[in-house]
């Protein structure tokens, strides 16, 4: 959800710069934008792999111990997807607003 919020802020900014023909400032946007999104996507990665087995014990009791164990397997599979795909939706909004809708079409 949150790179969804930066992906939508990220096509706006972009949008607005691309017509003024701020290649800098579109350059110098992305690369925050992408950085902040890469460190919130590393912190849900870090949670997701090391404190999987915590997360799901807030919505599994111990008696469902085959759940848990597939919960805690399934957080943690996609733990590693998490940095990736927080800079690929944030980098669709770059895209987006300079009307270039293919390329994340594509890839995502």
């Amino acid at each position: 959800m949150t790179a969804s919020g930066f992906s939508t802020a990220l096509g706006t900014f972009t949008g607005q710069n691309y017509g003024a023909n701020q290649w800098g400032r579109i350059q110098k946007g992305f690369f925050i934008t992408i950085g902040i999104a890469g460190c919130i996507g590393l912190i849900s990665t870090l949670l997701f792999v090391f404190a999987g087995e915590h997360i799901f014990g807030l919505f599994i009791n111990n008696s469902e111990n085959d759940v848990a164990k597939m919960g805690i397997v399934y957080l943690m599979i996609l733990g590693f997807s998490q940095i990736f795909m927080s800079i690929e939706i944030t980098a669709t909004g770059a895209f987006n607003g300079i009307g270039r809708a293919v390329p994340p079409a594509v890839v995502g």
